[in-house]
């Protein structure tokens, strides 16, 4: 995970290795079975897995929480992100879990 420096003080690049996800490489894990998504102001990213979506967070990007939602298509996170919602998109499961 990088975090821009517009300046580019911290590289020639302009980026700032924040977390390499050493935790995870440690314990052979992957970090998403398909996408992630970014909170609105960056606080959180939560990475989508066939059983539903892990939330991380804080300085270190350590797991905050799990929420089972099978098959989740799409997330939304409130303007302050107080609040999650996933969605499946399927025929035959027509719901919603906020």
């Amino acid at each position: 995970i990088f975090w821009n420096d517009p300046a580019g003080h911290k590289s020639t690049s302009g980026r700032q290795l924040c977390y390499g996800g050493e935790r995870e490489k440690a314990q052979k894990k992957i970090w998403t079975q398909s996408k992630v998504k970014w909170s609105p102001k960056g606080s959180y990213f939560a990475t989508f897995h066939l059983k539903g979506i892990a939330l991380w967070g804080a300085h270190d990007f350590s797991e905050v929480g799990r929420y089972i939602h099978e098959d989740v298509a799409r997330i939304d996170f409130s303007p302050n992100e107080n609040f999650l919602v996933t969605c499946r998109e399927s025929r035959k499961h027509d719901e919603i879990i906020i």
